[in-house]
Protein backbone atom coordinates (compact mmCIF):
# COMPACT_ATOMS: atom_id res chain seq x y z
CA UNK A 1 0.00 0.00 0.00
CA UNK A 2 2.80 2.73 0.98
CA UNK A 3 4.29 2.15 -2.44
CA UNK A 4 1.08 2.87 -4.29
CA UNK A 5 0.42 6.07 -1.97
CA UNK A 6 3.78 7.54 -2.95
CA UNK A 7 3.58 7.27 -6.47
CA UNK A 8 3.41 10.41 -7.82
CA UNK A 9 1.11 11.63 -10.62
CA UNK A 10 3.04 13.14 -13.68
CA UNK A 11 4.99 15.84 -11.06
CA UNK A 12 1.52 16.63 -9.55
CA UNK A 13 2.80 15.17 -6.18
CA UNK A 14 1.39 12.09 -4.48
CA UNK A 15 -2.08 10.92 -3.67
CA UNK A 16 -1.42 13.07 -0.41
CA UNK A 17 -1.01 16.09 -2.45
CA UNK A 18 -4.12 15.70 -4.57
CA UNK A 19 -6.71 15.01 -2.08
CA UNK A 20 -4.93 18.05 0.25
CA UNK A 21 -5.28 20.46 -2.78
CA UNK A 22 -8.86 19.39 -3.17
CA UNK A 23 -10.03 19.64 0.60
CA UNK A 24 -10.91 15.89 0.70
CA UNK A 25 -10.53 16.41 4.81
CA UNK A 26 -11.86 12.53 5.76
CA UNK A 27 -9.83 11.12 2.66
CA UNK A 28 -6.53 12.78 3.93
CA UNK A 29 -7.10 11.28 7.44
CA UNK A 30 -7.20 8.08 5.80
CA UNK A 31 -4.12 8.37 4.02
CA UNK A 32 -2.62 9.71 6.98
CA UNK A 33 -2.91 6.38 9.04
CA UNK A 34 -1.33 4.57 6.16
CA UNK A 35 1.78 6.73 5.73
CA UNK A 36 5.10 7.39 7.68
CA UNK A 37 6.42 10.89 8.96
CA UNK A 38 8.98 10.83 5.62
CA UNK A 39 5.85 10.27 3.17
CA UNK A 40 3.99 13.27 4.98
CA UNK A 41 7.03 15.62 4.32
CA UNK A 42 7.17 14.51 0.57
CA UNK A 43 7.40 17.18 -1.74
CA UNK A 44 5.81 17.96 -5.53
CA UNK A 45 7.35 19.55 -8.03
CA UNK A 46 7.49 22.76 -6.87
CA UNK A 47 8.67 21.86 -3.28
CA UNK A 48 5.10 22.08 -1.67
CA UNK A 49 4.06 19.57 0.66
CA UNK A 50 0.43 18.39 1.11
CA UNK A 51 0.32 20.53 4.64
CA UNK A 52 1.25 23.26 2.22
CA UNK A 53 -1.34 22.42 -0.09
CA UNK A 54 -4.10 22.21 2.89
CA UNK A 55 -2.67 26.10 4.18
CA UNK A 56 -2.81 27.47 0.87
CA UNK A 57 -6.43 26.10 0.38
CA UNK A 58 -7.12 27.51 3.42
CA UNK A 59 -8.71 24.30 4.86
CA UNK A 60 -8.02 25.05 8.75
CA UNK A 61 -9.16 21.21 9.96
CA UNK A 62 -6.82 19.58 7.56
CA UNK A 63 -3.73 22.00 8.29
CA UNK A 64 -4.35 21.52 11.87
CA UNK A 65 -4.18 17.70 11.67
CA UNK A 66 -1.39 17.55 9.68
CA UNK A 67 1.19 19.83 11.08
CA UNK A 68 1.55 17.92 14.67
CA UNK A 69 2.65 15.09 12.59
CA UNK A 70 4.99 16.94 10.33
CA UNK A 71 6.45 20.16 11.61
CA UNK A 72 9.28 18.46 13.00
CA UNK A 73 10.81 16.97 9.82
CA UNK A 74 10.41 20.85 8.15
CA UNK A 75 13.71 22.86 7.20
CA UNK A 76 13.52 26.46 8.45
CA UNK A 77 13.20 27.39 4.91
CA UNK A 78 10.02 25.15 4.61
CA UNK A 79 8.84 26.31 8.45
CA UNK A 80 9.08 30.31 7.24
CA UNK A 81 7.21 29.83 3.94
CA UNK A 82 4.05 27.84 5.93
CA UNK A 83 3.68 30.39 7.80
CA UNK A 84 3.49 33.21 6.09
CA UNK A 85 0.83 31.04 4.04
CA UNK A 86 -1.31 30.38 6.93
CA UNK A 87 -0.87 34.00 7.72
CA UNK A 88 -1.72 35.16 4.33
CA UNK A 89 -4.86 32.59 4.17
CA UNK A 90 -6.28 33.78 7.93
CA UNK A 91 -5.09 30.30 9.33
CA UNK A 92 -4.15 31.94 12.69
CA UNK A 93 -4.76 29.51 15.08
CA UNK A 94 -2.38 27.02 13.23
CA UNK A 95 0.13 30.68 12.80
CA UNK A 96 -0.40 30.72 16.21
CA UNK A 97 1.06 27.38 17.18
CA UNK A 98 3.84 27.57 14.88
CA UNK A 99 4.85 30.56 16.99
CA UNK A 100 4.41 29.16 20.18
CA UNK A 101 6.48 26.62 18.66
CA UNK A 102 9.47 28.30 17.04
CA UNK A 103 9.33 32.19 18.55
CA UNK A 104 11.96 33.54 15.85
CA UNK A 105 8.77 33.37 13.07
CA UNK A 106 7.93 36.63 14.47
CA UNK A 107 10.64 38.50 12.92
CA UNK A 108 11.20 36.17 9.72
CA UNK A 109 10.52 37.79 6.37
CA UNK A 110 8.93 36.74 3.52
CA UNK A 111 9.58 37.04 -0.26
CA UNK A 112 9.10 40.97 -0.12
CA UNK A 113 11.13 41.46 2.65
CA UNK A 114 7.97 41.59 5.09
CA UNK A 115 7.51 40.38 8.51
CA UNK A 116 3.67 38.80 9.78
CA UNK A 117 3.41 42.27 11.71
CA UNK A 118 3.72 43.89 7.86
CA UNK A 119 1.16 41.70 6.48
CA UNK A 120 -1.24 42.07 9.16
CA UNK A 121 -1.18 45.81 9.29
CA UNK A 122 -2.32 46.31 5.80
CA UNK A 123 -5.61 44.20 6.52
CA UNK A 124 -7.98 46.11 8.57
CA UNK A 125 -10.38 43.95 7.58
CA UNK A 126 -8.95 41.22 9.35
CA UNK A 127 -9.94 42.85 12.64
CA UNK A 128 -13.20 44.12 14.12
CA UNK A 129 -14.11 47.35 13.11
CA UNK A 130 -17.13 48.89 15.81
CA UNK A 131 -14.42 50.81 17.86
CA UNK A 132 -14.34 54.37 18.89
CA UNK A 133 -11.12 54.45 21.26
CA UNK A 134 -11.57 52.79 24.77
CA UNK A 135 -8.45 50.78 24.01
CA UNK A 136 -7.10 49.35 26.79
CA UNK A 137 -9.48 46.90 27.64
CA UNK A 138 -10.25 45.54 24.65
CA UNK A 139 -7.32 43.41 24.87
CA UNK A 140 -8.83 41.27 27.94
CA UNK A 141 -11.34 39.56 25.93
CA UNK A 142 -11.87 35.94 24.56
CA UNK A 143 -13.16 34.67 21.37
CA UNK A 144 -12.92 32.22 18.38
CA UNK A 145 -14.00 34.39 15.88
CA UNK A 146 -11.48 34.79 12.86
CA UNK A 147 -11.07 38.67 13.81
CA UNK A 148 -10.39 37.52 17.23
CA UNK A 149 -7.83 35.00 16.56
CA UNK A 150 -6.32 37.56 13.83
CA UNK A 151 -5.77 39.83 16.94
CA UNK A 152 -4.68 37.66 19.12
CA UNK A 153 -1.65 36.45 16.76
CA UNK A 154 -0.50 40.37 16.25
CA UNK A 155 -0.72 40.20 20.22
CA UNK A 156 1.92 37.03 20.42
CA UNK A 157 4.05 38.33 17.14
CA UNK A 158 4.34 41.37 19.35
CA UNK A 159 4.90 40.01 22.45
CA UNK A 160 7.93 38.37 21.05
CA UNK A 161 9.28 41.01 19.62
CA UNK A 162 9.36 43.17 22.50
CA UNK A 163 11.74 40.80 24.09
CA UNK A 164 14.28 42.37 21.83
CA UNK A 165 16.42 45.53 22.04
CA UNK A 166 14.56 48.48 21.58
CA UNK A 167 16.71 49.56 18.39
CA UNK A 168 16.37 45.95 17.05
CA UNK A 169 12.39 46.60 17.72
CA UNK A 170 12.05 49.99 15.77
CA UNK A 171 14.09 49.01 12.86
CA UNK A 172 11.74 45.60 12.37
CA UNK A 173 9.42 47.62 12.17
CA UNK A 174 10.60 50.48 9.71
CA UNK A 175 11.65 48.26 7.01
CA UNK A 176 10.59 47.65 4.47
CA UNK A 177 7.65 50.21 5.12
CA UNK A 178 6.91 51.87 8.48
CA UNK A 179 3.79 49.61 9.37
CA UNK A 180 2.77 51.92 12.25
CA UNK A 181 1.69 54.13 9.25
CA UNK A 182 0.47 51.63 6.49
CA UNK A 183 -2.06 50.13 9.13
CA UNK A 184 -2.86 54.17 9.88
CA UNK A 185 -3.31 55.13 6.57
CA UNK A 186 -5.64 52.01 6.11
CA UNK A 187 -7.15 52.61 9.30
CA UNK A 188 -6.57 49.44 11.18
CA UNK A 189 -7.44 51.00 14.62
CA UNK A 190 -7.14 47.41 16.70
CA UNK A 191 -4.11 46.52 14.60
CA UNK A 192 -2.94 49.72 16.21
CA UNK A 193 -3.73 49.82 19.48
CA UNK A 194 -2.76 46.39 19.95
CA UNK A 195 1.01 48.29 19.42
CA UNK A 196 0.45 50.92 21.38
CA UNK A 197 -1.06 49.48 24.59
CA UNK A 198 1.93 47.58 25.06
CA UNK A 199 4.30 50.10 23.55
CA UNK A 200 2.98 53.81 23.91
CA UNK A 201 6.03 55.33 23.19
CA UNK A 202 4.90 54.52 18.98
CA UNK A 203 3.12 57.60 19.75
CA UNK A 204 5.82 59.58 19.16
CA UNK A 205 7.23 57.83 15.62
CA UNK A 206 7.47 60.13 12.59
CA UNK A 207 6.75 59.38 9.07
CA UNK A 208 8.74 60.27 5.98
CA UNK A 209 7.06 63.57 6.27
CA UNK A 210 7.30 64.30 9.87
CA UNK A 211 3.88 62.91 10.50
CA UNK A 212 2.71 61.28 13.78
CA UNK A 213 0.12 58.59 13.32
CA UNK A 214 -2.49 61.26 14.86
CA UNK A 215 -1.75 64.05 12.06
CA UNK A 216 -1.90 60.34 9.55
CA UNK A 217 -5.27 59.61 11.21
CA UNK A 218 -6.26 62.93 10.94
CA UNK A 219 -5.61 63.32 7.14
CA UNK A 220 -6.87 60.13 6.08
CA UNK A 221 -10.28 60.90 8.00
CA UNK A 222 -9.73 57.43 10.76
CA UNK A 223 -11.96 58.70 13.48
CA UNK A 224 -10.79 56.17 16.39
CA UNK A 225 -7.29 56.18 15.36
CA UNK A 226 -7.57 60.61 15.90
CA UNK A 227 -9.26 59.29 19.17
CA UNK A 228 -6.94 58.13 20.83
CA UNK A 229 -5.74 61.36 21.25
CA UNK A 230 -7.61 61.67 24.25
CA UNK A 231 -6.26 58.67 26.06
CA UNK A 232 -2.63 59.53 26.08
CA UNK A 233 -3.04 62.48 28.79
CA UNK A 234 -0.22 65.51 28.83
CA UNK A 235 1.12 63.87 25.61
CA UNK A 236 -1.48 65.39 23.78
CA UNK A 237 -0.63 69.00 23.72
CA UNK A 238 3.26 67.82 22.59
CA UNK A 239 2.15 65.75 19.74
CA UNK A 240 -0.75 67.71 18.43
CA UNK A 241 1.48 71.14 18.51
CA UNK A 242 3.96 69.50 15.87
CA UNK A 243 4.04 70.30 12.73
CA UNK A 244 5.06 68.25 9.38
CA UNK A 245 7.72 68.96 7.04
CA UNK A 246 5.75 71.51 4.96
CA UNK A 247 4.92 73.25 8.06
CA UNK A 248 1.32 71.76 8.36
CA UNK A 249 -0.21 71.41 11.46
CA UNK A 250 -2.80 69.27 12.80
CA UNK A 251 -5.47 71.08 11.86
CA UNK A 252 -3.79 71.95 8.11
CA UNK A 253 -4.29 68.29 7.52
CA UNK A 254 -7.90 68.29 8.71
CA UNK A 255 -8.47 70.70 6.07
CA UNK A 256 -7.11 69.28 2.99
CA UNK A 257 -9.25 67.26 1.03
CA UNK A 258 -10.27 63.80 2.37
CA UNK A 259 -9.26 61.02 0.07
CA UNK A 260 -11.71 60.03 -1.98
CA UNK A 261 -13.21 56.77 -0.33
CA UNK A 262 -13.82 58.69 2.32
CA UNK A 263 -15.54 61.26 0.72
CA UNK A 264 -17.72 58.69 -1.05
CA UNK A 265 -19.05 57.16 2.09
CA UNK A 266 -22.06 59.49 1.77
CA UNK A 267 -23.14 60.73 -1.31
CA UNK A 268 -23.97 64.31 -2.99
CA UNK A 269 -21.49 67.25 -2.81
CA UNK A 270 -23.50 68.81 0.21
CA UNK A 271 -23.22 65.95 2.70
CA UNK A 272 -19.43 65.72 1.83
CA UNK A 273 -19.15 69.42 2.76
CA UNK A 274 -20.58 69.04 5.65
CA UNK A 275 -19.16 66.05 6.76
CA UNK A 276 -15.79 67.92 5.99
CA UNK A 277 -16.85 70.87 7.97
CA UNK A 278 -17.76 68.68 10.94
CA UNK A 279 -14.62 67.15 10.53
CA UNK A 280 -11.97 70.38 10.56
CA UNK A 281 -14.52 71.46 13.29
CA UNK A 282 -13.78 68.22 15.56
CA UNK A 283 -10.00 68.36 15.34
CA UNK A 284 -10.08 72.17 15.97
CA UNK A 285 -11.24 71.37 19.54
CA UNK A 286 -8.03 69.29 20.27
CA UNK A 287 -5.45 72.21 19.12
CA UNK A 288 -4.54 74.97 20.88
CA UNK A 289 -5.52 78.54 19.52
CA UNK A 290 -2.83 79.52 18.36
CA UNK A 291 -2.62 76.46 15.78
CA UNK A 292 -5.73 78.23 13.99
CA UNK A 293 -3.50 81.14 12.67
CA UNK A 294 -0.35 79.55 12.28
CA UNK A 295 0.91 79.31 8.40
CA UNK A 296 2.37 76.65 6.28
CA UNK A 297 5.19 77.08 3.88
CA UNK A 298 2.69 77.87 0.83
CA UNK A 299 1.43 80.76 4.00
CA UNK A 300 -1.80 79.66 4.20
CA UNK A 301 -3.57 79.12 7.43
CA UNK A 302 -5.31 76.28 8.26
CA UNK A 303 -9.02 77.76 6.93
CA UNK A 304 -7.79 79.38 4.34
CA UNK A 305 -6.40 75.94 3.42
CA UNK A 306 -9.99 74.69 3.76
CA UNK A 307 -11.52 76.72 1.58
CA UNK A 308 -8.43 76.59 -1.57
CA UNK A 309 -9.16 72.72 -0.81
CA UNK A 310 -12.64 72.58 -1.28
CA UNK A 311 -13.22 74.77 -4.11
CA UNK A 312 -14.41 72.27 -6.26
CA UNK A 313 -16.62 70.56 -4.01
CA UNK A 314 -18.19 73.33 -3.20
CA UNK A 315 -18.85 74.27 -7.01
CA UNK A 316 -20.47 71.19 -6.74
CA UNK A 317 -22.28 71.77 -3.55
CA UNK A 318 -23.82 75.27 -5.46
CA UNK A 319 -24.70 73.35 -8.78
CA UNK A 320 -26.06 70.57 -6.82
Amino acid sequence: MGTQINLHNKGMGNCLHIAAGAKHVHFVKELVQMMDAEDLALQDNKQNTALSFAAAAGTSEMAEYLYPRTHEIFDERDRNALFFTCVDTGLYDLAMEMLRNYTALATVRNGSNETALHVLARRPSEFTSQSTGLWIWKFAYEGNSKQTKALQLVQQLWEEILKLDDQVVMSLIKYPSQLLFDATRLGNFEFLAALLSAYPDLFWELDEKNRSIIHVAVLHRHASIFNLVHEIGFFKDFITAMSDDEDNNILHLAAKLAPQNQLNLVSGAALQMQRELVWFEEVKKIVQPLSTEMKNKNGKTPRELFTSEHKELCVRENHG
